[in-house]
């Protein structure tokens, strides 16, 4: 456990063996410094000063009667997603500036063209009506046995309510179980995903979709990417009420009666996700994302990047600048 070292009332530091340091420290120019260092996993130290007003500083910081406000550890904000979306829908869609809900690739691609998508409001397969807005699941299979539409089941599947027939509910994929249901607590309608929206024993409408993979992704309203596990089973981790607990682990400090410092350690974290092609493709042609990462969740479009912790996102938008 770091032990921090308190050098003054206006200055702090950190202990050698400390993963996150913050220090501030009032100038002769009236002016705070700001210093907010890491050395986390493989990544090389880095040390970012800042000099900014006090004011600047204590935005950043809060005012002295708020809370610091920690993210559960076993479970996610349930409000906390749709918040990062609602804000992106009213924030990033002004007049004459570009749109984070389509990928600027998307002008390149062929039309996007998915045969079909997962209703989530009447629960089964539909086919895709054109230009309605979906979502998209980006994750990995694994060696698992997972249920696939084919030629044989999709006309059952397209029948409302078939998904909820515990005979298909039971053998779909954890992980494609918990997106439908976050497309949903999204309030919108349509997912696609690649082992229902595919036939998988159709050649033909697998050839096609594969080859429009990019363009798919490229115009998905928001994918979900789930990078954790090793296979379709392991889930989206923290969702209250549908998919199972998270493990997320920190401490405080107090710095001071209005500073704290906040460690939260992380599980060694070298994703199956990241190493496959197919879901290199599915990221760098979405626009928005949500991603699962770790034992956290975050939010990415073209203006922003949102964590749970909103120190942490402070830390990164300064970073960025």
């Amino acid at each position: 456990m770091p032990i921090l070292k308190t050098l003054g009332d206006d200055f702090w530091s950190k202990a050698e063996d400390a993963d996150l340091g913050l220090f501030a420290r009032k100038t002769e120019d009236e002016a705070d410094k700001l210093i907010i260092s890491s050395d986390i996993g493989r990544f090389p130290y880095y040390a970012t000063t800042f000099t900014r007003l006090r004011q600047n500083l204590l935005d950043i910081i809060g005012p002295g009667s708020a809370r610091l406000q920690l993210p559960h550890p076993s479970w996610i904000e349930r409000g906390l997603y749709k918040k990062w979306k609602s804000h992106c829908d009213k924030s990033h869609q002004q007049k004459n500036t570009p749109s984070c809900r389509t990928s600027t690739a998307a002008q390149y691609l062929p039309p996007p063209n998915p045969r079909h998508f997962v209703d989530t409001w009447l629960r089964c397969l539909t086919p895709a009506p054109r230009g309605a807005k979906y979502l998209t699941l980006s994750y990995v299979w694994g060696p698992i046995q997972y249920f696939a539409t084919l030629k044989q089941n999709l006309p059952m599947l397209q029948i409302p309510g078939a998904l909820n027939d515990p005979a298909v509910w039971d053998r779909i994929p954890n992980t494609v179980k918990d997106a439908i249901q976050l497309t949903e607590l999204l309030q919108e309608r349509y997912l696609w995903t690649d082992a229902l929206c595919i036939v998988q024993d159709d050649d033909d409408m697998k050839h096609g979709q594969i080859n429009n993979m990019a363009s798919i992704y490229a115009n998905s309203n928001l994918t979900i990417i789930a990078q954790d596990g090793e296979h379709a089973n392991h889930g989206l981790r923290g969702l209250r009420g549908i998919s199972q607990p998270r493990r997320y682990e920190s401490e405080v400090f107090p710095l001071s009666q209005r500073i704290k410092l906040v460690r939260y350690r992380t599980l060694p974290f070298a994703p199956i996700w990241a190493r496959r092609g197919w879901t290199f493709q599915e990221d760098i042609f979405s626009a928005r994302k949500i991603t699962f990462s770790g034992v956290e969740v975050f939010w990415e479009c073209g203006t922003t990047v949102l964590y749970e912790n909103n120190w942490k996102s402070a830390i990164l938008i300064f970073r960025l600048r």
